[in-house]
């Protein structure tokens, strides 16, 4: 019965760490969300080379 009680009293006793390690946890998962949405959000010029190769196949219709 003792032993029992120590032990719940030693779980609850560990839900602030616990709660401490989820927030950590969330923040490092929406730092790499937001990194990914950053990434995402960039918008890429077309090549040059793209560019010329399309100039030069209307040219030659």
């Amino acid at each position: 019965m003792i032993k029992t009680i120590t032990t719940i009293v030693g779980l609850i006793g560990l839900i602030p760490e616990l709660i401490e390690v989820f927030n950590k946890v969330v923040t490092i998962i929406d730092k790499n969300n937001k990194e990914d949405e950053d990434v995402n959000n960039q918008k890429v010029p077309p090549k040059r080379e793209d560019i010329t190769e399309t100039d030069s196949k209307a040219s030659e219709n």
